[in-house]
């Protein structure tokens, strides 16, 4: 039986971790949810691990093949990187921490609680913006424009094969744990069939996991980004209301799909799906060229 869970930052390891406590009490405990929707909020006896920290990374490389890894597929790196802002520490960022890190990234930074633990990366991040955008993160200078935090996570987003995140996910999947995928972690039935692998019975866990994708604002913006892509690509019309983080996702796919228009260096984010498709549309013709982003690589 697994006394741990092994994860990256976002992936679900904490509310798995309250399902397994609840199975082996044989009784639904209280809900673990944090105003961000984690489930930080919790005192269960199972461990659950995120291995991007080096504590928890050499625990990992110890880890027994009976506990659990939770992995996650390609295309919810999005998903995991707007977590790992929105959703991680305590819920004192109230209901996402994206929102509080774009109105006051240097009071989000030192509200973090795992901010100064070893293989955390936010010496990194005040490090890539002085670097890369000439920008000095202080107390003095708390707000990052909001475009140069775009264009931060967009690049984030587009070298995702060099992130820990995504380094710490692969190892997860090539351990000898018994994995389980964060597409299994949000389909409830798949989440009965674990525990009941598990355990041999299943608890009435309905009401809870719908307060799990309900409060999970990552999640939420996930499927707008998903939504407000597809508009665009047929025409439709839709209003944009997302978080920096939402934005840099949208404006990833769009440049993926279209490849000789420039889209990571938009100074402001377009209104509308409707303005996009005019951006598209009257993009000058001798402007267009292949994207030195994407010319020549196989995995993005």
């Amino acid at each position: 039986m697994p006394d741990t869970v092994y994860h990256t930052p976002g992936a679900f390891g904490n509310y798995l971790a309250h399902l397994l406590d609840c199975h082996r009490q044989g009784k639904m405990l209280d809900d673990p949810f944090t105003g961000s929707g984690s489930s930080h909020n919790r005192n269960g006896s199972t461990r659950s691990m995120d291995i991007v920290l080096d504590q928890n990374w050499h625990a990992f490389n110890e880890s027994r093949p009976g506990d659990l890894g939770v992995w996650w597929p390609e295309q919810h790196f999005d998903l995991i990187l707007h977590s790992a802002y929105g959703r991680t520490n305590e819920g004192q960022y109230g209901p996402c921490g994206v929102g509080a890190l774009q109105e006051d990234a240097w009071d989000y930074l030192y509200r973090h609680s795992g901010h100064a633990a070893k293989g955390n990366d936010w010496i990194k991040f005040v490090h890539d913006l002085k670097s890369l955008f000439d920008f000095t993160l202080s107390p003095e200078n708390p707000r990052i424009p909001r475009m140069v935090l775009r264009q931060y996570f967009f690049f984030m987003l587009f070298s995702r094969r060099e992130n820990k995140l995504w380094k710490c996910n692969e190892q997860i999947k090539a351990s000898k744990l018994r994995l389980i995928s964060t597409t299994q972690v949000l389909d409830h039935d798949s989440l009965c069939g674990v525990m009941r692998d598990i355990f041999g019975h299943v608890l009435d866990f309905r009401d809870l996991h719908h307060k799990f994708l309900d409060s999970n604002n990552s999640l939420r913006t996930h499927n707008s980004v998903d939504t407000l892509f597809g508009a665009a690509m047929s025409g439709e019309n839709m209003r944009i209301d997302l978080d920096v983080v939402g934005e840099a996702c949208l404006l990833y796919r769009l440049e993926r799909q279209h490849r000789d228009i420039p889209f990571h260096n938009v100074p402001v984010m377009f209104n509308e799906t409707g303005d996009i498709a005019k951006y598209v549309r009257h993009f000058p013709n001798m402007m267009r060229q292949p994207n030195r982003l994407f010319t020549g690589r196989t995995e993005i």
